[in-house]
């Protein structure tokens, strides 16, 4: 007789949620698809399941202390729900990776275990500076459909090193040697370098977006929102 025990350790975005309830009548939402090719080669090409927002205080800067995680996705579709009205920027997005490796073997038990760790793709300056939308009361925002080319390796701009310290809860970036660790499996998190392969925020990806969210949350409530 052979006995399988599995463990599996999830990670924040892993897991399946319900659709989070309108915490007031005049609460806000964020819609954002997000898929990043992975390196070395740019495939696969995979959907995020959590986005990282930062809000814009009074400075105006895109460079902030705090991040909000998206709390919602379906089908690649990735939202930020109960969003407290004001400007927002996206700044990273997390691919869960799974790898599994088995355990030692003995007469009669196997053993695998099975660890979730996190692919965190950091946007470029550019990206960030594209991905910036206003959301007010009582209003459900698409800020588009974005394609990155991720890479291990290459120079980190300010803002990418900053949001790796923030997102990693690190006192200081990553050095090149930490990224290849990360990348090769070491660690929790992957730190990936996020580049713009394409954009679509024009009129036909919104209108895609809204009908999308309709059906996606009206278990929720929001649907109310949409137009």
């Amino acid at each position: 007789m052979q006995i399988s025990v599995i463990l599996v350790l999830f990670l924040a975005g892993c897991a399946a949620v319900p659709v989070p309830k309108m915490e007031q009548t005049d609460a806000s939402g964020i819609a954002i698809s997000v898929k990043v090719k992975a390196p070395p080669f740019g495939f696969p090409t995979e959907s995020a399941v959590k986005v990282f927002f930062a809000r814009i205080d009074g400075s105006g800067s895109i460079q902030q202390s705090e991040v909000i995680p998206s709390n919602y996705n379906k089908d690649g579709r990735v939202y930020l729900l109960n969003a407290t009205p004001g400007e927002y920027v996206a700044v990273a997005a997390s691919l869960p990776r799974q790898s599994a490796s088995p355990g030692p073997a003995a007469p009669g038990l196997s053993v695998t275990v099975t660890l979730t760790k996190q692919n965190i793709t950091f946007f470029q300056k550019e990206v960030v500076d594209q991905i910036r939308v206003s959301v007010g009361k009582a209003q459900m925002v698409c800020a588009g459909d974005y394609i990155l080319s991720a890479s291990l390796l290459g120079e980190r701009d300010a803002i990418q090193r900053h949001y790796e310290t923030v997102i990693l809860g690190l006192d200081e970036p990553l050095t090149t040697a930490e990224i290849v660790m990360r990348g090769g499996g070491w660690g929790k998190s992957a730190s990936w370098r996020g580049m713009l392969h394409e954009a679509k925020n024009g009129d036909d990806a919104k209108s895609d977006c809204f009908r999308k969210a309709k059906e996606d949350l009206a278990e929720g409530g929001w649907h109310m929102l949409i137009k």
